[in-house]
């Protein structure tokens, strides 16, 4: 599809890119309005969409569905025909079981072909710089996939700016990255016994692990707690506990666990298995453990939490969009607003939305201002895949 046309080049400072290199000094940004081309399947077109209805014209998009690279090369679509234009996005798809193609195998050599083809051609329609856009990982892919991914952008970035064909600056987009944090942010990581945000009062911890912990009461404080960030409504707590005396679970919004405040379970002494779910909380903010005796031993072993699964996905593979129910429907128009700062370097004003969308935006923004990758002198750089050039003679551009 085409969305309008527009001319004009803005820049902002100078940094350094993600082939490792001295890109354009300063970075190339666009002007609203400036004619920009895209080679995209769902996982860019659909976030895109946001943007273009807020830039004003100039969006070139060849959107194939389900594509690779090279069957949008063949298609011979405005990715490859649209001029003049200021920038290249492409994107390629990766492995639904591994998250990542990795540059030298058969798919991986395919793409840097195609990139550099596509780079290429961007130059000669009058692209300032060029853009490498990875998918996001699918709904069963924890974050272990994510690295493979980041160090082949890396790779495949560095890898076509070196080549002496290509004259404009290269950059990548940090989907994975984004995509991670929008996930974390509705299933954060749960609490664990030795939290560097616990709170202790009137107590010695005699040893603390992530699932075992040991303290002893004294007199230092009349409050003898050990307290936590409390996990969401719904989540599953269990744990063995041994006392030597009275000892409550409670959850409450002050280190004290006082008045007013919601127990879950009272123990005398003894050796007990506790499993309980959290109830609606609020506004509390901590559980812990009250043992009001001073002199007594407290013991917490096999601590587990099973937080309630919350998706940001629509189907396994895209993201929700606003029309969608919480959580995460507003993921792809923080997307949007992300492409508007790779594009021109600068926020969009985002006066009027959703409280939601403009925590997700913040998320989306930053990633692309922190990451190296970029271009924007970004301080978190990703160290490429290791390994010899596997495309150290490619096939030239067809005349």
């Amino acid at each position: 599809m085409f969305i309008g046309m527009g001319l004009g080049l803005g820049l902002v400072g100078a940094s350094l890119g993600a082939s490792g290199i001295p890109p354009a000094e300063p970075r190339p940004v666009l002007v609203p309005g400036d004619p920009a081309s895209f080679s995209a399947h769902s996982l860019l077109a659909n976030p895109l969409g946001y943007c273009a209805a807020m830039w004003p014209i100039g969006l070139h998009v060849n959107y194939l569905g389900f594509s690779n690279i090279q069957e949008r090369w063949n298609s011979n679509g405005l990715d490859r025909t649209a001029a003049p234009t200021k920038t290249l996005w492409v994107t390629d798809f990766a492995d639904f079981d591994t998250g990542a193609w990795l540059p030298n195998s058969p798919e991986g050599i395919r793409a840097l072909q195609y990139h550099l083809w596509f780079a290429q051609t961007a130059q000669a329609n009058g692209a300032t710089h060029y853009v490498l856009y990875p998918p996001w990982g699918t709904e069963p892919m924890d974050a272990s996939f994510d690295p493979p991914l980041l160090e082949t952008y890396e790779f495949n970035a560095r890898w076509l700016a070196a080549r002496p064909e290509i004259t404009i600056p290269v950059y990548w987009f940090p989907t994975p990255v984004i995509v991670r944090a929008f996930r974390d942010r509705y299933n954060p990581a749960t609490p664990y016994l030795n939290d560097p945000a616990a709170t202790v009062r009137g107590m010695v911890v005699n040893s603390v692990s992530a699932d075992a912990l040991s303290f002893t009461t004294n007199g230092a404080d009349a409050r003898k707690a050990y307290t936590l960030p409390v996990p969401p409504a719904g989540s599953v707590i269990e744990f063995d506990i041994t006392c030597e005396s009275d000892t409550y679970l409670r959850i409450d919004d002050e280190s004290g666990l006082e008045t007013p405040f919601v127990t879950l379970q009272f123990w005398s002494a003894g050796t007990y298995h506790f499993s309980g779910t959290i109830p609606t909380l609020t506004g509390q903010t901590l559980i812990g453990f009250l043992t009001p005796s001073s002199a007594r031993s407290v013991q917490i072993t096999n601590w587990k939490v099973t937080r309630p699964y919350q998706s940001i996905y629509a189907d396994g593979l895209h993201l929700k969009n606003d029309t969608d129910a919480a959580p995460g429907q507003f993921c792809q128009v923080a997307l949007g607003h992300a492409f508007w700062v790779m594009l021109t370097g600068e926020r969009h004003d985002t006066t009027g939305l959703d409280a939601e969308a403009v925590a997700l935006i913040d998320i989306a923004c930053s990633a692309v201002e922190d990451y190296a990758c970029t271009g924007f002198g970004g301080a978190i750089a990703v160290t490429p895949w290791a390994g010899a050039d596997p495309l150290p003679n490619p096939v030239p551009l067809p005349v």
